[in-house]
């Protein structure tokens, strides 16, 4: 996660990569598609979900919920936030 993310935004996805970190999390179902742009980035959408188990308890976060922000950095697209 973090290593798909913009110098920006890179603090912020180590605070939510270490909330997945002993949950056992993995991702069901992604899909993604391109929503939108604007001058300075491109909007993602995605199906799926992550799906988290910690003590037999199961728990699922949508990713439907966000559109994901990517700038071009360094030539490659990188997680810069949501919208």
């Amino acid at each position: 996660m973090v290593s798909l993310s913009c110098g920006a935004w890179e603090p912020q996805a180590r605070i939510e990569a270490s909330s997945f970190k002993s949950l056992n999390a993995r991702v069901d179902g992604l899909a993604c598609q391109v929503a939108g742009t604007d001058a300075a980035a491109s909007y993602v959408s995605c199906a799926g979900k992550i799906v988290t188990s910690y003590n037999g308890e199961s728990r699922e976060v949508s990713l439907a919920d966000k559109q994901f922000k990517l700038v071009s950095e360094a030539g490659e697209w990188r997680v810069c936030g949501y919208k």
